[in-house]
């Protein structure tokens, strides 16, 4: 507990800034009034992103993995007429026609179309279970957007389900399912549903280059739904969050469903954490803890008595009530050969202490914390130069974590950043710091903010103390 609490702080100790640079000329305007609405979504009062940081940080300490989906959903309620263009009037016949004379300019008249009535939309940056997560078990690299297909388990109440993925309204549910699938849970949870009505599936997001000869571009996404009792996906569509034009893919490129990790192992795409990597020397404390209980258990203090010495069950029976001032009959006292003498005890094995001193060093190694990172006093003395080197070599290896947060952080931002671009339709305002540092309330809308961008953070941003200026950089192109 007191690791990993620790461990969280200093990786991830606040969110960071996204900063962003354009990418070619003439985008100066719309760089920053969309840093500012970035930053401003990523905010508790968008999608949270400190809440999902803090929740995939402990996953990262306790399994490695950081899982998290990002996307766009709205809900419709009917359809409403929008102006989609315009188009020429019908003019009716003017006697210049007739005459061979100019005629005027055609009137322009609106061209609208029924769309859905959108009440209500939010972006998304959410944690999934890294127990949930579903990817193939040939895929081992870092970048785990660069898997064949990437995939989650979910469980929900069935009319959630039909809203959540735009289901038809006639799809019957399949029948509950009254086993949970599998989640990390420290505490005891029922294995049964409450409601009749939950039904459980797996949403698959794929490359469609990989299975469908007819699509050329490699970064072209689709998915499907699958729900457990139906034989078939109950939908299977192209990513809503590309588009395909004749300029190639715009939208986000990468898979919504965004995994992380702070360290890579060969060949596989599940890296080990400190808590899987320490078990068996916190199972052999434990163990070694449990043998000193028992022995201490053991080693009661017991005495043995002379009972005919003593006066008998009379005498003995003073010596259990402990009677003031009792006087208990003793036959030939002798201070020298006392009538009770103390059972021999055990002494505790000098090297049941020195092997927990080696498991807990070891921990230390492990979880790269002595008793000086966890606010503790150690019991021998070090120099300055020697607490200086040790720190150091901490500090370089919690450096290299953070910055796999960091990465983890901004190419998240930057998918949500190409969802923002593509749906944000209606006019809204914020706060835009000007070049002489003045706050203004800027008017913005998707056209306002279109453009490539490079996304970075400072890596030092996210601690406490800054202790330099370094930029990391996603340049992912769209």
């Amino acid at each position: 507990f007191a690791n990993v609490e620790r461990k969280k702080a200093e990786l991830f100790f606040q969110i960071p800034d996204v900063n962003l640079q354009p990418k070619m000329p003439g985008l100066e305007d719309a760089v920053a009034i969309f840093q500012a609405v970035l930053n401003h979504e990523l905010s508790p009062s968008g999608v949270d992103a400190h809440a999902l940081m803090t929740e995939v940080t402990f996953d990262a300490c306790i399994t490695g993995l950081m899982v998290s989906k990002i996307g766009y959903e709205s809900f419709a309620d009917g359809e409403v007429p929008m102006q989609v263009g315009e188009e020429p009037a019908p003019a009716p016949e003017q006697p210049g026609a007739i005459l061979g004379l100019s005629e005027p300019p055609p009137q322009m008249v609106p061209v609208e179309e029924q769309v859905p009535n959108i009440i209500y939309e939010r972006y998304f940056w959410e944690r999934i279970s890294p127990a949930q997560l579903l990817m193939p078990d040939s895929f081992a690299k870092f970048n785990y957007d660069k898997a064949a297909w990437l995939g989650y388990e979910f469980e929900d109440d069935w009319e959630v389900i039909k809203k959540k993925y735009q289901l038809p309204d006639d799809l019957k549910a399949p029948g509950h399912s009254t086993q949970r699938s599998g989640l990390l849970k420290s505490e005891k949870d029922s294995s049964q549903w409450t409601s009749t009505n939950r039904a459980r599936g797996q949403e698959i997001w794929y490359r469609a280059a990989n299975y469908d000869p007819t699509i050329v571009h490699p970064e072209l996404l689709r998915y499907f739904i699958l729900i457990d009792g139906l034989e078939e996906p109950v939908k299977h569509v192209d990513s809503p969050y590309q588009q395909l034009t004749p300029n190639g893919l715009t939208g986000m490129i990468g898979y919504p469903i965004h995994v992380g990790a702070v360290r890579y192992v060969s060949d596989t795409a599940y890296p080990a954490s400190e808590m899987t990597i320490g078990r068996a020397q916190t199972d052999e404390l434990g163990k070694s803890r449990t043998q000193m209980l028992l022995q201490r258990d053991r080693n009661v203090p017991m005495r043995m008595g002379d009972i005919a010495r003593l006066g008998g069950e009379a005498g003995l029976d003073k010596l259990r009530r402990n009677v003031w001032q009792a006087i208990i009959p003793v036959q030939g006292l002798d201070a020298n050969n006392p009538p009770i003498v103390e059972v021999q005890r055990s002494a505790f094995p000098p090297e049941d202490f020195q092997f927990n001193a080696i498991i807990s060093r070891d921990l230390d190694e492990v979880w790269a914390f002595g008793p000086n990172q966890r606010g503790q006093e150690t019991a021998e003395r070090k120099t300055a130069t020697e607490i200086k080197n040790i720190q150091s070599n901490v500090s370089s290896r919690m450096d290299y974590e953070r910055r796999q947060l960091i990465r983890f952080y901004v190419r998240g931002a930057e998918k949500l950043g190409s969802l923002i671009q593509q749906f944000a339709d209606e006019q809204d305002y914020v706060q835009v710091v000007g070049q002489d540092g003045a706050k203004r309330l800027q008017a913005w809308n998707k056209t306002t903010i279109q453009g490539e961008f490079v996304y970075d953070a400072r890596p030092d941003s996210s601690v406490r103390i800054d202790a330099g200026f370094a930029l990391f950089r996603t340049d992912g192109k769209r």
